[in-house]
């Protein structure tokens, strides 16, 4: 049996309109699926070994690996890591990495219970220098600290950090390099970006004197607290993490064996 419809010209522009916000409903859902499989994720471009220039390293690895074991295609965005930090917190991405999970920054940031790795980090001296002070008490006031844009340092570091005149530079090959000239007293490093920079820098690693430990950080993907998608991703996550350290990826990827 074929039905007839008959249409007159009253009723035309109705159906146009219909037809329209059907498909204008369309588009707004397939952005919103999309965004779920392939979520974009900022990462720093002055960490090495962990984010380079290029935003490629040992995090990255981590987090795309641990994605991908649960079936999500991160688009890596690589920024300065204050730039990190501002998209996160407007919700300009969903996440970001290198960020260590403290108190200041649990106030700000999402965080899923597994952390990427952990990172030590130093008070680092020209060689000269740096045997004399023990602890961070020991240093006097108006002594002067060099440090990343944004990093964070722990709560000790935050503690003191008043008593410190701070110059603060957005690379670790700025960072060796204004302590060597002396425009600095000592400058906060990790332990592992210190030996990789000074490498890249052909510097023998007695150029500083690594002195005091800062602190051990838990080095996290932070999510936006802004971002719809967040709570899932950070659940999406600590399960890919559990994944790769159980089928040995994880092992490898820190030992050189897989990118």
């Amino acid at each position: 049996m074929t039905i007839q419809v008959h249409l007159s010209l009253a009723t035309l522009p109705l159906l146009v309109f219909l037809v329209s916000l059907s498909s204008a409903a369309a588009e707004r859902q397939a952005p919103a699926q999309e965004s779920a499989y392939f979520p974009i994720i900022a990462v720093e471009n002055s960490w090495p070994p962990y984010a380079d220039e290029m935003g490629e390293g040992l995090s990255t690895s981590i987090v795309k690996h641990a994605f991908s074991a649960v079936g999500i295609t991160p688009k890596i965005q690589v920024l300065p890591y204050a730039r990190v930090l501002y998209d996160i917190k407007s919700g300009n991405v969903v996440g970001g990495f290198n960020v260590s999970k403290q108190a200041s920054t649990e106030a700000i940031y999402l965080f899923g219970n597994s952390a990427l790795f952990m990172a030590k980090s130093s008070f680092f001296f020209r060689p000269e220098d740096g045997a004399q002070y023990a602890n961070i008490n020991d240093l006097p006031d108006d002594f002067k600290v060099g440090r990343i844009f944004g990093y964070e340092y722990g709560q000790t570091f935050e503690h003191e950090q008043h008593r410190f005149r701070e110059l603060k530079v957005s690379s670790q090959t700025q960072l060796i390099n204004i302590l060597l000239a002396g425009r600095v007293d000592a400058v906060i490093m990790y332990d592992e970006v210190a030996k990789y920079t000074l490498n890249k820098m052909k510097l023998d690693s007695t150029s500083l004197y690594r002195g005091f430990p800062n602190k051990e950080s838990r080095i996290h993907l932070a999510f936006s607290r802004k971002h719809p998608g967040s709570e899932a991703l950070a659940k999406a996550l600590d399960k890919g993490i559990e994944i790769i350290h159980s089928n040995g990826v994880y092992e490898k990827i820190v030992t050189g064996e897989i990118d």
